[in-house]
């Protein structure tokens, strides 16, 4: 286990630790008292001096259970560590925020322009269960804010819903109405995917393996290693140009 302890910062800023545990393979951060732009600066060089001692698919546990105030201007920072740990190849993400909090609905705000879409909960309890379960689902998630989605069963006309989450290996659609069941097959489209340099489809096929009133989640159908290689490129790329202000449809 590599541990770091830079909470020499001091008193005023309060405490600030990275952990990158090898044998759990997992990138550890505490964070207490009050989160500046300045502190948050030092917690991504610290990451960065951390991570690369830690295998492909790492998870990150972000504790801020502690933290009694986090300023708006760190949501830049906080975008760019989750950037560059979503492109260093981490696993899950998810962070401890104590309910019923500013900083709670601070974090949700820094979170929600970011293209992947990270666990959070209230206890370190949850963290644990959150990224056993990750593991069992295998893919991370991503989030596409408004993208619209096309969907079709075999004998039925092509509907719209939005996604509220996506993977490389299938992904959750919000509709207005419940029009598909359990264990149909769909085709999906999805327009925003490029495939000039690929040999991404637009269109994959899938079963309906989740219903409920005001959405519906599906598992792609035979979906290679490779394909899904190529669509989590995809998902970083979308991720990358919404951080940087490409993309105003999401």
């Amino acid at each position: 286990m590599l541990l770091i302890d830079v909470s020499y910062i001091g008193k005023k800023l309060g405490k600030l630790t990275v952990t990158a545990d090898r044998d759990r393979n997992r990138l550890s951060l505490l964070l207490s008292g009050v989160v500046t732009k300045k502190k948050l600066g030092e917690l991504y060089t610290e990451i960065r001096f951390c991570a690369p001692d830690l295998q492909p698919k790492f998870d990150v546990l972000t504790d801020l259970s502690e933290c009694s105030f986090v300023f708006l201007n760190i949501i830049p920072t906080f975008r760019n560590i989750l950037g560059y740990l979503l492109n260093g190849s981490s696993g899950e993400m998810v962070c401890v925020v104590a309910d019923n909090t500013i900083v709670k609905k601070q974090i949700q705000l820094a979170t929600v322009f970011q293209g992947y879409k990270p666990g959070i909960v209230s206890t370190l309890d949850e963290a644990e269960k959150y990224l056993k379960t990750s593991k069992r689902r295998s893919e991370i998630r991503f989030l596409l804010h408004q993208q619209p989605v096309q969907y079709a069963g075999k004998n039925s006309e092509e509907k719209t819903g939005v996604l509220r989450d996506i993977s490389c290996s299938g992904c959750s659609v919000a509709i207005s109405e419940c029009v598909v069941s359990m264990g149909e097959q769909l085709t999906i489209k999805l327009p925003f995917l490029s495939g000039k340099d690929n040999d991404l489809s637009h269109e994959i096929s899938a079963e309906v393996v989740r219903v409920e009133k005001d959405f519906f989640a599906v598992r792609y159908s035979s979906i290679s290693d490779d394909k899904k290689l190529q669509l989590q490129e995809q998902f970083i790329l979308l991720s990358q140009q919404e951080r940087a202000g490409g993309i105003t449809n999401i």
